[in-house]
């Protein structure tokens, strides 16, 4: 799969945000009373699976066992890979894994190629009562239980190199990386006519019932008409009628450049993941703009409407980047770009049924550019890292 360090990294990173999904959400009633509520926001056996695709890409990236050997054979020990390690204490977890708990769900190759593995092993295996172990146990115990684990990596890494998913996981990186190619080309044109831009994530969506954000999520909660189509067909209309409006409303016609995800959860439901750009030098303060568009919002939705607002809880949210970015910034430009690659990569590794043949990322056209009249700018950035170890170059098509 994805054989350097920095796309490891960077996976590692994306699955981080995945599962530290902090926002506020903000419920507006009237024209001015507003309810600031932070909630942590989870997916339904999102952690378990993320944690699976980390462990398959661990068996993929590495060539040693997961179980090396027997440190003492008195007190029968063992000593494991530095790579398995951050993986013990879910392992069983994972081995109890089923497909049927994520029916709603499309998941992804590495997935696939667990469960094949898993399957082959043709056993019920755990690690429950070696791992962390601190008495004497019998060593011939612990040779019963090293043989099938390390079988089992040997059985993933077998999978993963399977020439029907190298196919299945090179497309996925295809396409996230004309993605992104997309939006990097968007950003540097909207480097190249503004000075600073104020970057402004946000999430439009439906208000949930409050049960639902204070209960514990079940696989049944995925079948409350708030996740049905209804809700995807009605965000979307309601998207191109804010577009339309961009043209003749004040406050809209202050965004310079945008990128729209369409995305899912059990908690929040069907909404949109929106980030915009305006011009830094006339647009400073990005909680003004977010409270206009929240009220906004409300009003489009006929006050059915909320928003979710990364930049109230933005100590929860260092790596991804947001307010005033001047184009000779490099590090924020860079934290921009990991911000941009995090959009194109998040919905990789699994996706909700219901968003199958949707257009899930939409983004206006760049800028054209200015004419090269008058002084040169000193120290300008072009992003152009790519997203994988994908060398497709200059394609802006969106899927």
């Amino acid at each position: 799969m994805i054989n350097t360090a920095n796309s490891n990294f960077a996976s590692k990173t994306i699955m981080k945000r995945l599962l530290d999904d902090h926002s506020e959400i903000t419920l507006i009633s009237g024209d001015i009373e507003q309810l600031h509520t932070t909630y942590s926001y989870k997916n339904y056996h999102v952690e378990l699976i993320l944690k699976i695709c980390l462990f398959v890409q661990g068996c993929n990236q590495n060539d040693e066992a997961a179980a090396i050997k027997i440190v003492d054979e008195y007190l029968g020990r063992l000593h494991y890979s530095d790579w398995f390690r951050p993986f013990i204490s879910h392992f069983d977890d994972m081995m109890k894994f089923e497909l049927s708990d994520c029916s709603e769900f499309q998941l992804c190759e590495e997935i696939n190629c667990f469960l094949r593995a898993r399957q082959f092993l043709d056993t019920n295996y755990s690690l429950y009562g070696i791992f962390g172990i601190k008495r004497p146990v019998n060593t011939i115990y612990l040779e019963g239980k090293i043989g099938p684990l390390n079988k089992l990596v040997y059985l993933v890494r077998k999978e993963m190199n399977n020439k029907q998913a190298k196919l299945a996981i090179r497309q996925r990186q295809k396409n996230c990386n004309k993605n992104f190619i997309s939006c990097r080309k968007l950003v540097n044109g909207l480097f190249n006519v503004n000075s600073k831009l104020l970057v402004l994530p946000i999430n439009f969506g439906f208000k949930p019932n409050p049960e639902i954000l204070t209960r514990t999520h079940r696989p049944s909660d995925l079948r409350d008409t708030f996740h049905s189509k209804y809700y995807l067909e009605n965000l979307k209309d309601l998207l191109a009628q804010f577009l339309r409006n961009k043209r003749h409303n004040k406050t809209l016609q202050s965004i310079e450049g945008y990128i729209l995800k369409f995305e899912h959860s059990v908690k929040k439901g069907f909404h949109l993941n929106a980030i915009f750009f305006l011009n830094g030098d006339k647009h400073h303060k990005d909680g003004d703009f977010t409270t206009e568009l929240t009220k906004y919002w409300y009003q489009l939705t006929n006050g059915n409407g909320c928003t979710y607002n990364c930049h109230m809880a933005k100590d929860k949210y260092r790596a991804i980047c947001m307010g005033i970015i001047d184009y000779t910034d490099n590090a924020k430009r860079d934290a921009l770009d990991d911000c941009v690659k995090y959009f194109c990569k998040k919905e990789q590794y699994f996706m909700f049924n219901k968003l199958n043949r949707v257009r899930t990322l939409q983004m206006s056209q760049p800028p054209q550019r200015r004419s090269n009249v008058g002084r040169p700018r000193k120290g300008v950035k072009t992003i152009n890292t790519p997203l994988l170890n994908d060398r497709n170059k200059g394609d802006s098509n969106v899927d």
